[in-house]
């Protein structure tokens, strides 16, 4: 995956030169050890998603964004008013811009990350679901896929000498960058052929983040038409109260969206 010299040197300057962490930022605790990661499911029907789907297309967005921006809400509204900043990132497939032989039939890992702020002001009014906020985060996303690859993170790897050290135990004790993560594999669509196996109801689910986001969503539609979210956290990053209240929140956004 290529790079230009200009996105080299931004990333750079801010890991050795210049890396003053935003006002106001919210990443729940510093990085810690040993790992305990902690998860909820939370499922939502056929009839709730595909209400929710047309929706957003009603309003030029998608579901992922919609969850992003859903999520940003729900933390805002249980955390101190002094934290007026969340940064987010999301994770998206790289598979259908490498090589010819890696192909639909190939199993591995490809993905690369995307990154989306919220601020308080605009995620968190008191009338009104901020449709411009996911309609933005919507053109985030396909921003990035318009690069087809190129200035990923991923591609900077190559120059890290010790994986271990540099980016996992140099971390800890120290404030953490990210607030939340959304990843987002979609739909499986379901199977027509009845001699073959049907996979309906899914989850997918990631272990909490060390050195990264203090919370993951994780998200996928089965083929019976249903969503699960699988919210993650470490032991004692993020307090599983917090947690609940943040799933109650999405929920209620959710469920809004449907009577809306």
């Amino acid at each position: 995956m290529s790079f230009s010299l200009l996105y080299l040197a931004k990333k750079i300057i801010q890991e050795k030169v210049y890396s003053r962490r935003p006002t106001g930022l919210w990443t729940g605790s510093k990085v810690l050890l040993p790992t305990q990661t902690r998860l909820r499911l939370v499922p939502f029907s056929r009839l709730l998603v595909k209400a929710v789907r047309d929706r957003c297309r009603q309003e030029s967005t998608t579901i992922t964004a919609l969850l992003q921006t859903i999520v940003a809400r729900s933390i805002f509204a249980h955390i101190p008013p002094e934290f007026t900043r969340l940064a987010c990132t999301g994770a998206l497939s790289s598979r259908r811009w490498l090589p010819d032989f890696i192909t639909d039939e190939s199993m591995g890992v490809w993905v690369q990350d995307y990154e989306e702020t919220y601020s308080r002001a605009t995620v968190a009014p008191s009338e009104g679901f901020p449709w411009a906020e996911a309609r933005r985060s919507r053109k985030t996303i396909q921003s990035v896929l318009k690069m087809k690859g190129k200035n990923a993170s991923t591609s900077l790897l190559q120059f890290v000498d010790n994986f271990q050290e540099e980016l996992c135990l140099s971390k800890v004790g120290k404030d953490r960058d990210k607030s939340f993560e959304v990843s987002n594999i979609g739909v499986l669509d379901p199977q027509t052929n009845p001699d073959l196996p049907s996979i309906k109801g899914m989850v997918f689910s990631q272990c909490a983040s060390v050195m990264g986001n203090a919370i993951e969503v994780s998200a996928v539609t089965g083929g019976d038409g249903c969503l699960v979210l699988a919210v993650s956290w470490q032991q004692g990053v993020v307090e599983a109260d917090l947690i609940n209240e943040i799933v109650e929140s999405t929920k209620q956004d959710l469920y809004s969206l449907d009577v809306a």
